[in-house]
């Protein structure tokens, strides 16, 4: 067996610094030595499954190696890294080919589990962790308690605009019925995005009740507001990793949906120009947003920056992309050019003018019917 400590992986060294919480890593590690030594006087893999239970940890095969695993979540570091004789040579050459638990992990008794502690010693730190525990209850309570009621009424929405739709088909027909249910669609995503905000600005009221995620970030905020004990317990911390800073904001997503979708309300209801000339800057309108919503993203992937647009009498919309790839929009079909980044494009495209139901054949994307499932594969 090792008789020196293992140290910290450095992913686990700069989360612990960073949120000021023990990492599952050191979890492990601090419990290598009585680990260990149940192990030298172990007989059989029961008894090594044992052995680890009582951290409320198990060992199990993942790949041509073994894991330890948080048998209560998905937390889990090689097993040779916490010592090496863990590996699975040595263990199947002790006690033969790996064999699972017996029964249940109810079975097996535990002393302790992870709870991603504070890594701080302070003797004070009691009440504040427990001040911290509450709020990130409370944040986490209300947080779910909005995501319920934002899919209720979204789900609402979807039900109303599904019946306006159906009234549209019933009784109307041929191009005006076609031009009435693409209104209808804008109509609805408008509705969409302003439960969408109004969510958002719950979630972040909510957040700045509760302004932090991570111990550090409590203990930095009630250090801001006069806590001497937080301070005190952050200035014990050999390292504290300061956040890093976020990048200028460039406009949020919402507002730039919110923008370009009243531009495309403003063309589908226009009256003095032709429906295929309609259906043409739609289209166009629709390629501006994604280009828009690239910019404010810089992280990610470019596919409709720098791209140039041609309408002609039939109201088809040519898409020339920057990289050099090219997609046509028909109305009722997207042909793109046969390469991966022009795939890309043309999936992303069809996916933000009619949603998840779209089916691919060849290098041509289609719409489905609503209640049709999606047909890409690739």
């Amino acid at each position: 067996m090792e008789s020196a400590e293992p140290k910290l992986t450095p992913v686990a060294a700069t989360v612990e610094a960073r949120t000021g919480q023990q990492s599952f890593d050191g979890y492990a590690k601090e419990r290598r030595r009585p680990i260990v030594e149940a192990l030298g006087q172990a007989v059989g893999w029961q008894q090594v499954h044992a052995a680890f239970a009582r951290y409320d940890l198990e060992i199990r095969p993942h790949g041509n190696g073994l894991v330890i695993k948080d048998r209560n979540g998905k937390h889990a570091i090689k097993a040779s890294s916490l010592d090496r004789s863990l590996s699975m040579v040595n263990l199947v050459r002790r006690f033969g080919a790996y064999v699972p638990p017996d029964q249940a992990k109810e079975h097996y008794p535990e002393d302790e589990r992870f709870t991603a502690k504070p890594v701080q010693r302070d003797p004070n730190r009691g009440a504040l962790y427990e001040e911290y525990q509450a709020g990130i209850a409370t944040r986490k309570a209300a947080l779910e308690n909005i995501n319920s009621r934002a899919r209720a009424e979204l789900d609402v929405v979807r039900i109303r605009w599904d019946q306006e739709r159906q009234k549209i088909s019933r009784d109307f027909f041929g191009r005006h019925r076609f031009e009435l249910l693409k209104i209808a669609r804008l109509h609805e995503a408008e509705h969409r995005l302003q439960v969408r905000k109004r969510i958002k600005a719950e979630r972040e009221k909510v957040k700045q009740e509760a302004p932090y995620t991570y111990w550090t970030d409590f203990l930095r905020w009630k250090a801001a507001n006069g806590n001497e004990t937080a301070l005190a317990i952050l200035r014990s911390k050999d390292r504290v990793v300061e956040p890093e800073c976020l990048p200028p904001q460039r406009g949020s997503r919402a507002d730039i949906q919110e923008k370009w979708l009243n531009k495309q309300l403003d063309i589908a209801t226009s009256a003095d120009v032709s429906s295929w000339t309609r259906r043409g800057l739609l289209a166009v309108a629709k390629a501006d947003e994604l280009a828009e919503l690239e910019a404010s993203t810089p992280s990610g992937k470019q596919l409709f920056l720098g791209f140039k647009s041609s309408i002609d009498a039939k109201g088809t919309v040519f898409l020339s992309l920057a990289n050099g790839g090219a997609l046509r929009d028909t109305g009722k079909q997207i042909i793109f050019s046969m390469n991966e980044v022009s795939y890309e494009a043309a999936l992303l495209y069809a996916k933000a003018k009619w949603g998840k139901n779209v089916k691919l054949r060849d290098n041509i994307i289609g719409h489905l019917a609503r209640n049709q499932t999606s047909e890409i594969s690739r």
